[in-house]
């Protein structure tokens, strides 16, 4: 077990999960956003944004069945797959950024726009992904181990979580 490449697992899991749970919570958000950035042709909103939360979930929860030992037989292309999602949003967002910048919600859960912070993030998850994929990642052998791998990834997924809404409007954070 590599713990960098657990609590990276562990850190994007959560995010997906995060992001699973706000647009589960309020799943108009994320159509209402994909109809407004006018990418995506209007017939397909409804089936990508189901598609969307989809892989979220799975994908989250196989990062965390890594973590804890609970993965399916075949899930070790979880981080790459995970890779790849982070790496079409992070572009998609960057399209998004310069052709509508501040314009068009992000469709994260809440109704903040594309802003450089949220390609960032996407990057960051991105590269948390591979980071995931090249290392060996598994459950910590004891539960001190357990616990701090644990407790970085759930600071390192709330920040991570918070960082586009932090850097684009400081005081509403935790309202």
């Amino acid at each position: 077990m590599n713990p960098v490449a657990t609590v990276a697992a562990a850190t994007v899991g959560l995010v997906l999960l995060i992001a699973a749970a706000a647009h589960a919570r309020r799943p108009h958000r994320l159509v209402a956003a994909l109809r407004t950035q006018a990418v995506v042709p209007p017939a397909a909103v409804v089936p990508v944004a189901a598609a969307v939360v989809t892989a979220e979930v799975v994908l989250g929860a196989v990062l965390l069945g890594d973590v804890t030992g609970l993965a399916p037989a075949g899930a070790a292309g979880g981080p790459l797959a995970a890779f790849v999602l982070f790496a079409c949003y992070a572009g998609y967002t960057e399209y998004l950024r310069r052709t509508r910048a501040g314009e068009v919600p992000c469709g994260c859960g809440d109704e903040q726009p594309v802003t450089p912070w949220v390609v960032a993030r996407a990057a960051a998850l991105g590269a948390g992904s591979l980071v995931a994929a090249a290392g060996t990642v598994g459950r910590p052998g004891d539960l001190p181990a357990l616990l701090v791998l644990t407790c970085a990834a759930v600071v390192f997924a709330v920040l991570l979580w918070q960082l586009p809404a932090a850097m684009h409007d400081p005081e509403r954070v935790g309202r």
